[in-house]
């Protein structure tokens, strides 16, 4: 290390030169990112669930839906219907839309020659125009005839017929969802000029896709400046110079550009998960700029000379901070233990930052502080509480250690138990607040209109067989009941609700399969010429009439409540449809909830991982078993309770906070093998456990406790995040820090001090 800072310091305007122009290539780079929500980023291609998924929206087209509603007394007045026809006629004429379903837009099919015709649900002239009834009896006739339509009753209108929706049946592509949010946009402007004054509620996977993309951009815009802002504020505190301020931002805004530039060089894209690495980069290039600051002023206060200084304040803090990147590196690369494409390219990423980071630090920052003014301060002048409280965690290390264990036991218990607590949450509008728009819409939806998120059923008729099979259709109207069951479900839909309607218009009642000796002939004919005049069920039905599609409006719902009903409609499936007939749950909601599995199993995988690349590394590198078992102890309770607070406090387990642990191991080992390297330099003086322990925190106990400040002002700014996910991953990873904080200045000491792991050569005395 001293050679290679040695030439650093030789050529410091090479290195400067070299830093300014590789950032330069990295923010051109860098510019070129985009936001990427899609399906696709969330699973890889070989994942069975999203094979399945792929075939079914080939067959059937999309899954999701645009939802627009809202409330009012006077929906069945002209004024109102003539609105919703003109936002559902120019929603229809929208790119990626596949139709619209509102009062205006709904299918009515009417009996004409013992065959039927498609009308709407509200009659137009030959111009297209509608004809609504002149009088306020016949508006409520229509009102009436509408709301006891059971087709579409929690549907396009609620119950009381106060609620109506316009509801826009999407194309679905889960290579590329860009399309969406532009979607949105053209959809929300088309509501807004409408002339109604009513408030429009927007709901449907494509919106929270929508919101997820603007609550990341503003993330990046607002957090960025925010955390930078409150980590110089804590640094021009701690050290009172603007040099300390100044140096460590420019460097790790130089670490989040390189990092940047390199993801779009990669992927090229930015993810719910990557929003995290802008303030993690800022902080954890902060942490290891501290250090070196640290070292080099404890340097000048011995030899004021600037060279020497850094010759030797790198000598000494370079190998623990190389050692503090490598594992930090590895515990954000364990997050590749994961199936998430988005996970593991965050902790990719991550790892490459962290280098990046240390790679500045130790070469940029010494070019810099060699053409930079020295200052000198007397050793205590500066934060003297700071060291009174170093030595009374130091008194109190040497006379309770067994308070400590007990302590630390306790809390490794009642952690277990916080973590036995959790659960995962997938539901994408869980992401948000109660008080956002984007949820309240949701609830409103759920509430009145039977929801916004779809759940799908493929039934297949194999053997020569078709979907209009009478026992293939008494079934799936069996399956529609047993959807209905569940209080979830909103609303269910199948081409036998239309069979069914057909027969009421045609017989005067609703008659079931079981009361006909076999499908009205007919009524296939119609059905058949229906979907190939006029382009009706095209998304219900496939062409060969082998294959149709159940498809369910779910309100909201937790994950864990809609993997039960997923399990519970799997079984259903498995007992009801056989030999000749087959059922299998699809869609993407599906999809959203397998991940669950796939969140837990790779979490713990990778913490796994973690901790064993973490423990060996530091094994290998103190060339000790012992030291390197002891200090994991104080990482792997912080995250024990960083997991225990998240089941006590009913914070889920999603694609953020899925990351936390490898990420927060990763972040809290820095200051152990930071406290450690300085404790075997500083046992080596005279073989004292306890003489040691009090220089060490004298010593390495104020970086550690600075970083860790700047490691928790950097993070807690992301509390006040609307997008949850960014909140719970901010408050979290700030308690990981205090946690941590506290297991390296008290339960690694008293644990080293107790086990002894280095050989002592001397008779133990009291410290002074």
């Amino acid at each position: 290390m001293r050679k290679f800072i040695r030439i650093i310091l030789k050529h410091t305007r090479l290195v400067l030169a070299a830093g300014i122009v590789l950032t330069a290539v990295f923010v051109f780079y860098a510019s070129k990112l985009h936001i990427d929500n899609s399906v696709r980023s969330g699973f890889p291609s070989y994942n069975k669930d999203f094979r399945e998924l792929e075939a079914f929206l080939n067959e059937f087209g999309g899954d999701e839906l645009i939802v627009v509603a809202y409330q009012s007394d006077e929906i069945f007045s002209k004024k109102h219907l003539l609105a919703i026809d003109r936002i559902s006629r120019e929603i229809a004429g929208l790119d990626m839309v596949l139709k619209v379903t509102s009062l205006t837009e709904a299918p009515y099919f009417k009996p004409y020659h013992r065959k039927l015709r498609p009308a709407n649900l509200i009659s137009r002239n030959d111009d297209g125009e509608l004809e609504l009834p002149e009088d306020e009896e016949g508006l409520k006739q229509l009102r009436e005839r509408i709301v006891g339509n059971s087709l579409y009753v929690d549907n396009i209108i609620s119950r009381d017929g106060r609620a109506t929706a316009i509801a826009a049946h999407i194309e679905s592509d889960p290579e590329d969802d860009s399309y969406k949010s532009r979607l949105t946009r053209q959809i929300k402007a088309i509501a807004s000029s409408s002339g109604l004054k009513e408030r429009f509620y927007f709901a449907g996977p494509p919106v929270f896709v929508t919101e997820m993309e603007r609550c990341v951009s503003h993330d990046l815009r607002y957090f960025t400046p925010v955390v930078i802002l409150m980590i110089g504020a804590v640094l021009f505190y701690l050290f009172r110079a603007w040099r300390t301020v100044l140096l460590p931002l420019v460097t790790v805004m130089m670490c989040v550009l390189w990092t940047a530039g390199f993801m779009q060089l990669t992927t090229g894209r930015i993810t719910i998960a990557s929003t995290i690495l802008p303030p993690l980069m800022i902080a954890i290039g902060v942490a290891i700029v501290v250090h070196v600051f640290t070292q080099y002023e404890d340097e000048l206060r011995i030899n004021l000379a600037r060279r020497p200084a850094l010759e030797e304040a790198i000598t000494h803090v370079g190998w623990p901070c190389l050692l503090t990147a490598v594992t930090t590196a590895l515990g954000f690369a364990s997050l590749s233990a994961s199936e998430i494409p988005t996970i593991i390219e965050t902790g990719l990423f991550a790892s490459f930052g962290v280098l990046v980071a240390y790679l500045i630090a130790m070469t940029f920052v010494p070019g810099v502080l060699m053409h930079m003014k020295v200052t000198q301060r007397p050793v205590e002048t500066v934060h003297p509480n700071l060291v009174k409280g170093l030595r009374a965690i130091g008194r109190f290390n040497e006379t309770r250690p067994r308070l400590v264990v007990l302590i630390t036991l306790a809390l490794v218990a009642v952690s277990a138990w916080g973590i036995s607590r959790l659960e995962v949450e997938t539901n994408l509008i869980n992401y948000f607040s109660p008080k956002t728009e984007v949820r309240q819409a949701q609830d409103f939806v759920s509430e009145n209109l039977g929801g916004s998120i779809t759940m799908d059923v493929v039934v297949e008729a194999h053997n020569g067989n078709t979907v209009a099979d009478i026992e293939l259709l008494k079934r799936v109207r069996e399956l529609e009941e047993h959807l209905r069951s569940h209080p979830a479900v909103g609303k269910v839909f199948s081409i036998a609700d239309v069979v069914l309607a057909m027969n009421k218009e045609r017989f005067g009642k609703e008659k079931f399969f079981e009361e006909l000796p076999f499908i009205d002939e007919q009524n296939l004919k119609s059905i058949r010429s229906l979907r190939a005049e006029y382009g009706y069920f095209r998304h219900d039905v496939d062409e060969n009439f082998t294959k149709l599609r159940v498809s369910a409006r779910l309100r909201q719902i937790s994950s864990k409540k809609l993997l039960q009903m997923l399990q519970k409609t799997e079984d259903y499936l498995k007992g009801h449809f056989s030999g000749d007939y087959s059922a299998t749950v699809t869609g993407s909601t599906r999809l959203f909830v397998k991940m669950g599995r796939i969140l837990v199993a790779g979490e713990i995988k990778g913490l796994i991982m973690a901790v064993i690349s973490i423990f060996v590394v530091i094994t290998l590198l103190f060339r000790n078993f012992w030291m390197g078992l002891i200090s994991m102890v104080p990482n792997v309770v912080p995250i024990m309770i960083t997991l225990a607070v998240m089941g006590f406090a009913n914070i889920p387990i999603n694609v953020t906070t899925a990351m936390i642990p490898c990420i927060a191991l990763g972040i809290a080992v820095d200051d152990t093998i930071h406290y450690v390297s300085r404790f075997k330099r500083e046992f080596a003086h005279d073989q004292h456990y306890v003489n040691s322990m009090f220089r060490t925190l004298l010593s390495t106990g104020k970086p550690i406790v600075f970083t860790s400040m700047v490691l928790f002002c950097g993070f807690i700014t992301l509390a006040v995040s609307s997008f949850s996910c960014n909140a719970y991953f901010g408050i979290l990873t700030s308690v990981t820090m205090v946690s941590a904080l506290l297991g390296d200045l008290i339960i690694l000491p008293v644990l080293i001090n107790i086990l002894r792991p280095i050989r002592s050569r001397s008779k133990e005395s009291p410290a002074d």
